[in-house]
C-alpha cells in the first residue's frame, strides 16, 4: 500500500470456533499489526463472524406428568428432549430439592416411601457437551396416608375342652396390609398372632372377654374389634363328661383311641382351628354304638396341626383338643 509507512506489515488469522453454552460453531478472524519489519507487535484486531446459534439445541423437557404409583408413590415419566445434541443424563427435583446425586439416563423415576404431604417436581438435563437445560414444567402429588383402616369385626369365641378357649376372625376388607393382630383378654395384651386365630389354654375357672386390634404395614392401627365372652368353670358335670371320655395318644402321629365309659355316643366330628370339617364317623351306624374298647380313628392323612373332636352324646356336646405331629 502506497501509503503504509516502512516496516510495517500485517498478518490475517482464521479458525473455526465451537461455543459450549449455548453451543454453536462461528468462524473467528484476526489481523495481527506489526512494525519494524516484523519486530513489534503492535495491535491484534479480533473480529466473530457467521454464528450459528439460531437453533436451540440445548432444550428442556416440557412434557413431565406424574401419578400415584401406590399410597406413598409417585411414578414421574417423560421424553427426551428433541435436540441436536446427545443428553447426558437427568436430575429429579422434589419441592426444590435434589433427590438423584447421581444422573438419571431413564426417562422415568419412582419416588417412593414419601410421607404424606404436597409434593412439587421438576428435572433438569444435562447434555454431553455440557450444556444445562432449564427447569422442565412442573407437576405437583398430594400423598395422603389413609388412616381409617379397617377394624375386625367378626370375632368369634368358642370353648375347647375344660379350660381353653378358642378365638377365630376373618381378615378385614381392606386394601392394606395386615402386619400382625394384638390379643387383648379382660382389656389386657396377651399376645400378638399373624394368622386369624388364637387359642388361649390352660386358663384358671372365670369370665373372660376378648378383643383384637390390627396392625398395618403402612403404621395405621385399628379400632377394636367385637367383643367376645367365654366363662371356665369346671363343675361336676363337666368332671363327669370328662371322665366319661377317654382319649389317647394325645399328641398322635395319626391313630386316636377314643372310649366312651358309660356314655352313649352318638356322632364324633374333627374340626381344624377355622372350624371347618375333616373328618367325622358315626359310631351307631358302623361300630354299633361306642364299645369298651373304644372307637379307632385315623386322621394320618391330615395336616401338622390343632385339631377338635366334636362328641355329641344323647345329652351333651363334649369338645377335646388333639395333636398331630
Amino acid at each position: 500500500m502506497s501509503d503504509r509507512d516502512p516496516g510495517v506489515f500485517y498478518i490475517i488469522r482464521r479458525w473455526d470456533v465451537e461455543d459450549m453454552n449455548p453451543w454453536g460453531h462461528h468462524t473467528k478472524f484476526c489481523i495481527d499489526y506489526y512494525r519494524d519489519y516484523g519486530t513489534t507487535l503492535v495491535d491484534t484486531y479480533c473480529h466473530d463472524i457467521t454464528k450459528n446459534y439460531e437453533v436451540e439445541t440445548c432444550k428442556a423437557v416440557n412434557d413431565l406428568i406424574s401419578e400415584k404409583h401406590s399410597n406413598n408413590a409417585v411414578l414421574l415419566t417423560w421424553t427426551k428432549p428433541e435436540s441436536n445434541l446427545t443428553v447426558e443424563g437427568y436430575r429429579v427435583f422434589r419441592n426444590h430439592h435434589l433427590l438423584t446425586k447421581e444422573l438419571i439416563t431413564d426417562t422415568f423415576y419412582l419416588d417412593e416411601n414419601i410421607p404424606a404431604g404436597e409434593y412439587n417436581y421438576y428435572v433438569i438435563a444435562y447434555y454431553t457437551n455440557g450444556c444445562t437445560s432449564g427447569l422442565s414444567n412442573a407437576v405437583s402429588e398430594t400423598i395422603e396416608i389413609e388412616e381409617d383402616c379397617e377394624a375386625v369385626t367378626d370375632l368369634s369365641a368358642e370353648k375347647i375342652g375344660a379350660n381353653s378357649i378358642l378365638i377365630k376372625w376373618t381378615e378385614p376388607n381392606d386394601v392394606l396390609q395386615v402386619e400382625k393382630y394384638i390379643v387383648f383378654r379382660n382389656d389386657i395384651p396377651i399376645t400378638e398372632v399373624s394368622n386369624t386365630f388364637y387359642l388361649d389354654e390352660n386358663l384358671p375357672n372365670g369370665n373372660y372377654e376378648y378383643y383384637i386390634i390390627t396392625h398395618y404395614t403402612n403404621g395405621c392401627i385399628s379400632d377394636t374389634s367385637n367383643c367376645v365372652k367365654e366363662t371356665i368353670g369346671v363343675g361336676i358335670a363337666e368332671i363327669d363328661k370328662m371322665d366319661g371320655i377317654v382319649i389317647y395318644p394325645n399328641p398322635t402321629t395319626g391313630m386316636i383311641n377314643v372310649q366312651c365309659l358309660m356314655i352313649n355316643v352318638q356322632n364324633i366330628e374333627i374340626f381344624d382351628v377355622f372350624g371347618r370339617t375333616v373328618g367325622a364317623i358315626n359310631p351307631l351306624q358302623k361300630l354299633e354304638g361306642c364299645p369298651k374298647d373304644g372307637v379307632v380313628i385315623n386322621i394320618s392323612h391330615l395336616s401338622t396341626g390343632i385339631y377338635f373332636l366334636r362328641i355329641t352324646t344323647e345329652n351333651e356336646i363334649i369338645n377335646r383338643k388333639i395333636v398331630k405331629y
